[in-house]
């Protein structure tokens, strides 16, 4: 609604300030009441507790979301969502297999009597284990914003404009079923097509509601994204794979010499070829 304009009857001026806006008969005073992420209001606890409601919002009330993130939600603070979400997802395992690896070169160096100055290479394995789980961890802020990204391009062509923030909104706070990957050692390997069909489903029913989209334009955004990237992953398998299954062209056949190989004649400059039988005389056994 517009903070001024005129009145359908009168033609009046009206301020928005100046009005009493009342629900419809029929309709309850909550439920025009604007939603607002738990993540963003102070008023909804301690950030533990807006953190877990938030993230039990994006798997459980996508819609609802989707109309925050439509009406003004913060693009800024659904990123540290995001990066909560991710931290969360990976550094359990993550503590788990480098707990397990350090205790292993412990005791291997305990049993083969090198001591504590073996571990002067747990360095390197520390440093590689603090990569990989940063990367990770960036990886899923990554592909949020990337599906974004892409989301954006494929509904302008399918002609609707809906701001970036709101699709990085929409798939930043929709990222709740995520956290059931955080079971260590167990979620990575049990939730992983159960969860991201659970996030793309919230996604869509975020941006369908929401903002709105037809359903279907939703679901050509949202999936385009991973469209372009496993057609990608099986052009450049099929190229490796093509690649690895050419023929290796086999060596110059050699002369044979009673039912057996002999290496080639050569020929020295100005000379007579080596390893060739003299006219008239048999080829020597070897």
């Amino acid at each position: 609604m517009p903070r001024a304009f005129a009145c359908v009857r009168c033609g009046h001026a009206c301020e928005l300030d100046a009005l009493v806006l009342r629900p419809a008969p029929g309709v309850p005073d909550d439920a025009t009441e604007r939603f607002i992420v738990a993540w963003e209001d102070r008023n909804a606890g301690g950030r533990f507790r807006r953190f877990w409601r938030t993230a039990l919002d994006g798997a459980v009330h996508p819609r609802a979301l989707g109309l925050a993130a439509a009406s003004g939600a913060d693009p800024w603070a659904a990123f540290w969502f995001l990066s909560r979400v991710s931290a969360w997802v990976v550094l359990p395992t993550s503590a788990i297999v480098a707990g397990w690896w350090t205790w292993d070169r412990v005791t291997s160096s305990a049993r083969t009597g090198r001591g504590l100055g073996s571990l002067a290479a747990l360095g390197w394995d520390v440093a590689a284990w603090a990569g990989v789980t940063v990367g990770v961890m960036a990886g899923i802020v990554l592909a949020a914003a990337v599906t974004s990204a892409t989301a954006k391009l494929a509904l302008r062509v399918l002609g609707e404009r809906v701001p970036w923030r709101v699709l990085w909104t929409i798939n930043a706070y929709t990222s709740g079923p995520l956290l059931i990957a955080a079971v260590p050692c167990l979620g990575p390997y049990c939730a992983g097509w159960i969860v991201w069909i659970w996030c793309a489903v919230c996604a869509i029913i975020a941006l369908t509601f929401g903002v709105p989209v037809p359903a279907w334009k939703s679901v050509v955004a949202l999936f385009a994204a991973p469209a372009i990237v496993g057609t990608l992953a099986a052009v450049l398998a099929y190229l490796g794979l093509q690649r690895a299954m050419m023929p290796v062209p086999a060596p110059a056949a050699a002369a044979s010499v009673d039912g057996q190989f002999a290496p080639e004649a050569t020929t020295p400059p100005g000379g007579t070829p080596l390893d060739a039988p003299a006219p008239g005389e048999e080829p020597v056994e070897p």
